[in-house]
């Protein structure tokens, strides 16, 4: 009977172009506290429906075949038959009940255990789920002439507006690891004291913060602990929806995001990233913000097809493979760009330091020990590695002379707690603590001019109250683009500018004055807000 009930399940997903993500069965098999990351931390089960789908055939099936093997290998003597006789009528109704049970009963989220009060439900709700999820991937370009306004052509007179943009958001990267920080109250405590193991840890990137052309800001709050609600802010300038998951897509956004106006201004623009773009609408996020296509883990494997022990030796965690195997992509896409007389606006998002907090097998032969704590050391690892990926990358910028011509910016998308509370864990599901917001934002350029600029904005770093919603409008700012001058803190305050990105922003130029401001961070998953008045 659930063999039956499993079948049509599987069917009605197939007749509708829905895989079932089989392949962690694996990961429940061999890993599963990877997969209770997966499921509980990261919440992936909650908005698609595929997960908690995938795990409720698996229960099923599982449950069925342990009963077969008991029914199988019990001794049935007349004694048993007997009873069967005798309860029949009892023994038809209790498996009836069992039909129900399996068709309408979930256990809560997250999975750790059998809920003690189940959410009953009709079976087609999750299909539902499912079903809109692909509805609304499959219609997201179509849709996005209708939610999103066109940004007016502007002309690019002044050669600063020429500039190539590349924003590198960093996977969980909190602002006091890169660069490390082996001083504060959590390294001590956790971290091997020794300052020349500190150095080991992000080389390349302290000394990045520290050149005159780089204006480096080290205390930065994340809009949001989650990162997709992070990338709307980043992207946009505005706030998230203080709701669970991502449903910034559903909704019309008041303004155009970055680059929908820098595409306005002749830009060609791109997202990469190294981890899966299936992940809780991910693609429909990023349409939304105007990438009407991403880069990512589907991506390559849909040109590459790697071979199974290419992925297992290249594997960064369950959402995909390490960064460096993107990079020849990244600059096959630079390269095509190079010789155009458009610049271009490159965004790539590292996936290396995502739980669970591990380096790829091929890591393993040089991972240093920066900390005694296995999870600990092996995110420190993947944050070392990070650095060097960002020094391969900026490499291949020098190497292609386009270093001049290009301002990168790098950040986190969020913070993480770090096993500094008494909870002893490290996440940011759930997490409310200022450690999960706390992220860096740098500007670096090789530039003259713009460097220039770079060195004057210094001034206001340290008594500035900055959010990821400032990103935006700092880019705009250095840029210098005609008619698109950020806000002050004054006349954000008061109203009073007639420049156009008022209209389009609601962060404020870090060359600038802050001024006092409440600064809003939403919790991960996004239905937590940290409201701080400053």
């Amino acid at each position: 009977l659930t063999a039956s009930i499993v079948t049509l399940e599987v069917t009605f997903l197939k007749l509708n172009h829905i895989s079932v993500p089989w392949d962690m069965t694996v990961t429940v098999l061999k890993d599963w506290k990877a997969y209770q990351g997966l499921v509980a931390s990261e919440t992936a089960n909650a908005e698609g429906g595929l997960y908690p789908l995938y795990q409720t055939l698996l229960f099923q099936i599982v449950g069925t075949a342990v009963l077969v093997f008991l029914m199988k290998h019990t001794p049935i003597d007349a004694l048993y038959m007997g009873f069967i006789k005798r309860h029949e009528r009892k023994i038809r109704y209790f498996f009836l009940c069992y039909t129900v049970l399996v068709c309408t009963v979930r256990p809560s989220i997250p999975y750790k255990e059998l809920s003690a009060t189940p959410t009953v439900s009709a079976p087609f709700r999750i299909f539902q789920a499912v079903l809109q999820a692909r509805r609304n991937r499959i219609n997201a370009n179509a849709n996005r002439k209708k939610y999103i306004p066109t940004a007016k052509r502007h002309d690019m007179k002044d050669p600063e507006v020429r500039l190539n943009v590349v924003l590198i958001l960093m996977e969980t990267v909190r602002n006091d690891v890169m660069p490390f920080d082996g001083t504060t109250p959590w390294a001590q405590k956790h971290i091997v004291q020794d300052p020349k193991i500190w150095e080991q840890v992000t080389p390349f990137f302290a000394n990045l913060t520290k050149q005159p052309n780089t204006l480096h800001i080290p205390m930065v709050k994340s809009a949001s602990g989650f990162t997709h609600k992070s990338m709307v802010s980043i992207y946009c300038s505005q706030y998230a929806i203080p709701r669970k998951l991502t449903v910034e897509h559903r909704y019309t956004f008041y303004h155009e995001c970055l680059p929908q106006i820098l595409d306005s201004f002749g830009y060609k623009s791109q997202f990469f990233k190294s981890l899966t773009g299936d992940f809780d609408h991910q693609r429909d996020i990023m349409q939304k913000i105007g990438y009407p296509n991403i880069y990512d883990h589907e991506t390559y494997t849909d040109m590459h097809h790697p071979t199974e022990q290419f992925v297992k030796n290249h594997r960064a965690n369950y959402f995909g493979m390490e960064d460096s195997v993107h990079l020849p992509a990244v600059l096959d896409w630079v390269d095509d760009r190079k010789n155009q007389t458009d610049p271009f606006f490159l965004s790539y998002m590292t996936g290396i330091t995502h739980h669970p907090y591990d380096t790829p097998p091929r890591w393993e032969g040089r991972k240093p020990l920066f900390s005694k704590d296995e999870t600990i050391n092996g995110y420190l690892n993947e944050i070392s590695y990070t650095d060097e990926f960002l020094q391969n990358f900026t490499q291949a910028f020098d190497e292609r002379n386009l270093t001049e011509s290009t301002l990168f910016v790098v950040m986190g998308d969020h913070g993480l707690t770090t096993k500094q509370r008494s909870d002893d864990s490290m996440t940011t599901y759930g997490i409310n603590f200022e450690e999960a917001f706390n992220v860096g934002v740098t500007f670096h350029t090789k530039n003259k001019k713009v460097a220039e600029r770079l060195r004057a904005g210094k001034t206001h770093v340290e008594k500035g109250k900055w959010v990821s919603i400032d990103v935006f409008p700092t880019i705009l700012n250095i840029l210098n683009l005609p008619n698109f001058q950020p806000p002050t803190a004054s006349n954000s305050k008061n109203n009073t500018s007639s420049s156009p990105l008022t209209e389009f922003a609601d962060g404020r130029s870090m060359l600038q004055p802050s001024g006092k401001r409440l600064q809003v961070s939403i919790c991960n998953p996004g239905n937590g807000i940290v409201l701080r008045d400053g």
